[in-house]
């Protein structure tokens, strides 16, 4: 019973706002929109209460839609092609790039960007997870130890966060056998 609205949004604004995360995974704009037209309709029904309308609203507009607010990399042919505005700037572009250059062996370039990235505070808690990825591979553990610590205490419902983070704590090839480690891995299988 939904009208229109929704797909024409997309479609008019999808050049110059992020919609989606990954292709199941809505941004935080897209869920509020669709959630209100949910209400909308609960609404004239008299199914609705206000209350839990706004905390829901608030609830969304806190987690980025769906989980956290999250990014994945588009290459620069893409963005072109498409002309999306919005991965030409702001944190995510610099996520992006570092990703990029971390790719290509070009680690200190890579770490620059991704604390460029790191100073906007509505950066996803991936951006540390990556950071914590790249300065673990070249021997910084400490440096590891606290951008995954960073990553775990911005979204501790995401398991491998909080894996990897742990995991600096122990001896390497003992990560598995650190009751917390355990604990973890109980609690978030797989």
């Amino acid at each position: 019973g939904l009208d229109d609205e929704l797909a024409d949004h997309v479609e008019s604004s999808h050049r110059s706002i992020l919609h989606f995360h990954t292709l199941n995974h809505p941004s935080a704009g897209l869920m509020l929109r669709l959630h209100a037209q949910v209400c909308a309709g609960l609404e004239s029904r008299g199914a609705l209460s206000r209350p839990m309308y706004d905390w829901a609203q608030a609830e969304i507009a806190a987690v980025g839609g769906m989980s956290f607010i999250a990014e994945h990399p588009l290459h620069d042919a893409v963005i072109d092609a498409l002309d999306l505005t919005w991965a030409r700037e702001g944190w995510y572009a610099n996520w992006q790039a570092g990703y990029f250059a971390a790719g290509a062996g070009q680690h200190a370039k890579a770490i620059s960007l991704i604390e460029a990235a790191l100073a906007d505070p509505d950066c996803d808690p991936h951006v540390n997870y990556n950071l914590g990825i790249l300065l673990e591979g070249l021997g910084e553990f400490e440096g590891a130890l606290a951008a995954f610590g960073r990553a775990y205490r911005a979204y501790p419902q995401n398991p491998e966060y909080g894996r990897r983070w742990l995991a600096r704590f122990v001896e390497p090839g003992a990560e598995d056998e650190h009751p917390l480690v355990q604990r973890l891995n109980a609690s978030f299988p797989g």
